[in-house]
């Protein structure tokens, strides 16, 4: 499984690699800090999951969620996000993405 990681915050993306780098069955492809270049990177890198961060510079994870529904429909798009309240998980679940995680689940 090909993942790209799209978080403004390096520790965790760096976090994030980590963890990934551990499953057999996955690889981290890429990773961007900002919305415009999660936009600019998936039209080079092919990948099966984006993990991506709603609070993005430059362009909003939500409006690189809705570009990406559009251009690419198959890819799976997990999103992250420190919003942990029911309304934002039903929001972008409705615009397409594939699933919604809080950061401070588990927590």
């Amino acid at each position: 499984i090909r993942v790209y990681l799209a978080d403004d915050h390096t520790l965790l993306r760096q976090g994030l690699r980590k963890l990934l780098r551990e499953a057999p069955d996955m690889a981290v492809v890429g990773e961007s800090g900002d919305g415009r270049h999660v936009l600019l990177a998936l039209e080079q890198v092919t990948c099966d999951v984006l993990l991506l961060d709603l609070s993005l510079p430059r362009v909003s994870g939500i409006e690189v969620l809705r570009r990406l529904r559009a251009s690419r429909p198959a890819l799976r798009i997990l999103v992250l996000s420190m919003y942990a309240e029911e309304q934002y998980a039903l929001r972008m679940l409705h615009e397409g993405a594939a699933g919604y995680v809080s950061k401070t689940a588990g927590g």
